[in-house]
């Protein structure tokens, strides 16, 4: 004998939906929040693949209000919404039991006071600066935590951020903390721990890119806006010039010294080394040994003196004639 429930093309069923979000956030959330967390707990309760466009048409409000939504209740903690590569977004409802839990179990530090203490190192304080620059805004609080945990949470040293970050908005044009979130878990889940590894990693991708970056950094110039001339110019490095990295290092350890730092300076010498025929490290050497070796001209080197036809006695009526001149009596 078999049990079977009549199948129906409305759905009858139910969601479930914690106390805790009735008694602590329904009495303050804005309605069309509510809406958008009970619609979307309910697809996610029946295993329904949801979308923007899926919840902004059953729910009828703007696809912006479901945005506007989805961040609130993320900046809330009641979900987390994590970017995928593929620009699509993972959202993952908290389980409210835990997080209230957890909460009681121990004190949690406020947000202010996780961004208070870390502030207070300067690796951080500089990090954040070079993220508002690479962003072109000023991150947010909201945003600022969220970095802080990729730190924490995925073993990555502020270094390795700025470089993702710098990506994801030169290569990608992905002004989007979310998508470096992205880009950091999957770093994390290849165990890639150093700044090495994230830039073997992009080179995969980039090699271009990855050039650029090495370059800047090591001219001190790092996250500047590079020029499609500066480019070029780089590129011809490697590509016209087919110089090495030794070569090119060492030009841009001659570029690093001076006062004003500048790809166009870097370029002029390995201009110069590839018209004189430069080819490895080797040839640098003799060209060095050889300037050092090469006596200087001075401006009396190549002089030749006059020839004159004056006697002696001429000579000395000329001094005695300057010396009285000058107002030489002799005493």
């Amino acid at each position: 004998m078999r049990f079977s429930f009549e199948n129906s093309d409305i759905d009858y069923g139910y969601t479930l939906v914690d106390n805790i979000f009735i008694e602590d956030f329904l009495p303050y959330v804005n309605a069309a929040y509510v809406k958008v967390y009970l619609y979307c707990l309910k697809r996610l309760s029946n295993g329904e693949e949801t979308s923007l466009d899926i919840i902004s048409s059953n729910l009828r409000i703007s696809t912006s209000e479901v945005v506007d939504a989805l961040n609130y209740l993320k900046n809330e903690g009641l979900i987390k919404i994590n970017e995928t590569l593929d620009d699509g977004y993972d959202i993952e409802f908290i389980n409210l039991k835990n997080l209230y839990s957890k909460n009681t179990s121990k004190p949690v530090e406020s947000s202010s006071g996780v961004m208070f203490s870390a502030m207070e190192n300067k690796n951080v304080r500089r990090m954040f600066n070079n993220i508002d620059y690479i962003m072109r805004r000023q991150t947010t609080p909201t945003e600022k935590i969220e970095i802080l945990n990729f730190i924490s949470e995925y073993n990555m040293d502020t270094d390795m951020i700025e470089v993702i970050f710098d990506y994801a908005v030169s290569k990608k044009n992905k002004v989007s903390v979310n998508y470096v979130g992205a880009i950091v878990r999957s770093f994390y889940d290849r165990g890639v721990t150093t700044l090495d590894e994230v830039n073997d990693e992009l080179r995969k991708t980039d090699e271009i890119y990855v050039r650029k970056n090495n370059i800047l950094r090591k001219l001190g110039l790092k996250f500047r806006l590079v020029s499609d001339e500066e480019v070029d110019m780089i590129n011809s490095w490697y590509e016209v010039y087919n110089f090495n990295d030794d070569i090119i290092n060492l030009a841009l350890e001659k570029t690093a010294v001076i006062e004003s730092p500048s790809i166009k300076y870097a370029n002029s010498i390995l201009k110069n080394w590839s018209d004189i025929g430069v080819k490895d490290i080797s040839d640098i050497s003799k060209l060095d040994r050889k300037a050092i070796s090469r006596p200087k001209k001075s401006k009396f080197q190549n002089f030749t003196p006059k020839e004159t036809n004056l006697s002696d006695d001429d000579l000395n009526r000329l001094l005695t004639k300057n010396i009285k001149k000058d107002g030489y009596n002799g005493e």
